[in-house]
């Protein structure tokens, strides 16, 4: 199997001892913030150098160091984002409170909304809870109070059914496991009644780096949490497994409860054993909040908190490094062929570097007619995906319909009243077009995909086309870039919340219908509920359509633009300086030995720059 599943080894002794002790995490330096840039990230003060160089070298090599900025800001935030996955009521939220040594997020008997919690470095404990009108709220203070505040709006209990429009929530901690770039993130728990936060947390789940699938011994694992598991697994890319609970058991039933599980996930996984951490979440949060390490320890939670960092400090880090340095090495290519550039136009006479230039204007100019057939294929392409979207959500409109008023005549033959017929319906739409809505997002996504993919080399090759233009009119040599785009940086998860229409109408008989015979009230009652299912499913299917299609238009929108931003400043800088050089040449504004004896500083700077990152990849 391609994803790497991972976990850490339980043995005898306490509960949940590793076999090979884990180091500790590193501390992080506070600063009375939480920071942008986490003590965890990628520390490569090379990245910054050759940003700074690149910058100084002039407007026409401004989006590399841009790029190079970028490329470090991101590499510098070294955040990993770590799903807390479980069924209801096996302990995640505990054992997330466990990982920070007090009490932050609340717990309950009654599911908690889909509402996502990002839990984050921070020197000060605090929260911030974002609203669908762009509102933020901020509150501080001690774990108590920010776990009734959290209550207010995480919780069915006190926000039923979202219905403060909260679309967001932000812990800040100063834990330690927090403080080498890890991100937490609280999720409803599956298999209760609001089946729609299952869906939810499946469809945001590809966007986090990786996961805690949280089990306990009550039995160690069900039908549902393997189904929900063999989703997660094509969606996620590492998951560690914590069977929590284990002080509940002892001797031979533990023993035998672990055995199960692992022969139950190394059949599921069709991979080597499977490792797996045993915690008490709750006696290590006592252990916490009593600050015993040795409890903490002793508990599990200890051992699982110092892999986590561990992981985050050394496997996260690494990729992330060397991700970074190869596209930093690609960047400084692209540098020299324009600093090369440069250096021809200056040595070049004056006569036969302005023939040059003509000659790569026609290089340009194919480019340009180029770009277009570029924007005309790509407009044919969003108007076909469309088109598919179309057919997509009307074929979802039947489907829907016939589901829904499949449940209502159940609800009907069932005998139920009408506030107990709207109460089914309501719950059955979350579920539907939640569902729904993951799968076309699959389908938009593969599709856009292929798309996509052709579209990105056409537009490469047509960019590259022109800096080999530029090479060839100046009897350069021409090195192509490394075509591959794998640094995997991932975006910041963002949890799509819906409000999905689910309420239909009081239903009220009408004055007549008392006084028609029992038969007849019910096929009138039957074809009001009708009518107003057929309502709701015609909104919430535009609504799911409207935004697949404004998520295809500016996913197609960005692409054009990027390809005119790229084309264009490539344009610019290879044409920029032939034309540079002319206009200094005929001026004499600067004597040509000192332009080339700059410009040969510069590559030797280039150079040395090279050799450094090469060392660094170990090439």
């Amino acid at each position: 199997m391609s994803k790497s599943m991972m976990a850490d080894r339980s043995a005898g002794g306490g509960l949940g001892s590793p076999t090979a002790s884990a180091a500790p995490s590193v501390a992080m330096q506070t600063n009375g913030r939480a920071p942008h840039r986490a003590s965890g990230g990628l520390q490569e003060p090379l990245l910054g150098e050759v940003e700074l160089f690149v910058r100084g070298l002039g407007p026409d090599c401004t989006h590399w160091a841009d790029e190079l900025d970028d490329l470090r800001a991101r590499a510098e935030s070294g955040r990993y984002f770590l799903a807390i996955l479980g069924q209801f009521k096996r302990g995640k939220s505990t054992l997330l409170n466990a990982l920070l040594g007090e009490e932050i997020l609340p717990t309950s008997v009654v599911p908690v909304t889909a509402i996502p919690t990002y839990v984050r470095y921070g020197a000060n404990r605090g929260a911030d809870v974002r609203f669908g009108d762009g509102r933020v709220e901020h509150r501080e203070g001690a774990p108590d109070d920010l776990v009734v505040y959290l209550a207010q709006y995480v919780s069915e209990e006190e926000n039923p059914g979202n219905e403060k429009d909260v679309v967001g929530v932000d812990v800040i901690h100063p834990a330690q496991i927090l403080a080498d770039g890890i991100v937490l993130i609280d999720t409803p728990g599956i298999g209760s009644v609001f089946q729609h936060n299952t869906q939810a947390t499946l469809n945001f789940l590809p966007l986090c780096d990786g996961a805690l699938f949280v089990l306990s011994p009550d039995p160690p694992i069900t039908e549902v949490e393997l189904g929900f598991l063999r989703e997660v697994r094509g969606r996620i890319d590492t998951i560690f497994f914590v069977l929590n609970k284990i002080d509940y058991l002892e001797g031979r039933d533990r023993d035998k409860s672990i055995a199960f599980l692992k022969d139950v996930l190394k059949k599921e996984l069709e991979s080597r054993e499977p490792i797996i951490f045993t915690v008490s979440a709750r006696l290590g949060l006592a252990a916490g909040r009593g600050g015993d390490e040795q409890a903490r320890l002793a508990s599990g939670v200890g051992s699982l908190s110092n892999r986590l960092a561990e992981f985050a400090r050394k496997e996260k880090t690494e990729q992330l490094r060397r991700a970074v340095l190869a596209k930093t090495r690609r960047i400084l290519t692209q540098v020299r062929l324009q600093i090369q550039v440069r250096q021809r136009a200056v040595e070049m006479p004056i006569e036969e570097l302005e023939q040059r230039l003509a000659l790569f204007r026609e290089t340009v100019e194919r480019a340009e007619r180029e770009r277009q057939v570029s924007h005309d294929v790509l407009a044919g392409d969003l108007n076909r995906l469309t088109v598919e979207m179309e057919r997509l959500t009307h074929e979802l409109h039947a489907r829907a319909m016939a589901e829904l008023l499949s449940d209502l005549k159940q609800a009907l033959d069932e005998g139920q009243d009408e506030e107990a017929v709207r109460q089914t319906l309501s719950r059955a739409i979350p579920a539907l077009f939640e569902h729904e809505f993951g799968a076309f997002s699959g389908v938009l996504s593969e599709r856009s995909a292929e798309v996509l993919a052709p579209a990105q080399e056409r537009a490469d090759a047509l960019i590259e086309g022109v800096r080999q233009g530029a090479a060839e009119v100046l009897d350069l040599p021409y090195e192509a870039p490394d075509g591959s785009r794998a640094f995997g940086v991932k975006a910041e998860p963002f949890w799509e919340t819906h409000k999905w229409q689910t309420g239909l109408s009081p239903i009220s008989p009408g004055a007549l219908d008392r006084f028609l015979p029992a038969g007849w009230r019910r096929r009138r009652r039957s074809k009001r509920l009708r009518a107003q299912v057929e309502a709701l499913v015609d909104r919430n299917v535009e609504n799911l359509r409207w935004t697949l299609i404004q998520s295809l238009k500016d996913s197609f929108g960005r692409f054009a633009l990027e390809l005119d931003d790229r084309l264009d400043q490539t344009i610019h800088a290879t044409q920029g300086a032939m034309k540079e050089a002319a206009d200094r040449r005929r001026g004499a504004a600067v004597s040509m030995e000192r332009d080339v004896e700059a410009i040969e500083g510069q590559l030797d700077v280039v150079t040395s720059f090279e050799q450094k990152v090469d060392t660094l990849l170990g090439a």
